[in-house]
């Protein structure tokens, strides 16, 4: 029968198996390149979400215009 791993089981053996793998130089380096990617995916997020905001301002922004004219 197999066995199923939960997430965080799997997370311990891959880190570890990277840190196995590595110098303390490499795991540093991986560490690094990880963070850099994950950086790049919360710039990206934020831009999107960011032109959202901005959509939604302007949408705002015409309400609130229509409304004085009243």
């Amino acid at each position: 029968m197999a066995r199923t791993l939960s997430i965080d089981a799997a997370r311990a053996a891959f880190g570890d198996s990277i840190a196995a793998a590595l110098t303390p130089a490499g795991v540093e380096e991986y560490r690094v390149d990880r963070l850099l990617e994950l950086r790049a995916v919360i710039d990206s997020l934020r831009a999107e979400r960011g032109q959202e905001l901005l959509a939604d301002a302007q949408d705002e922004f015409q309400r609130d215009s229509h409304d004085w004219e009243r």
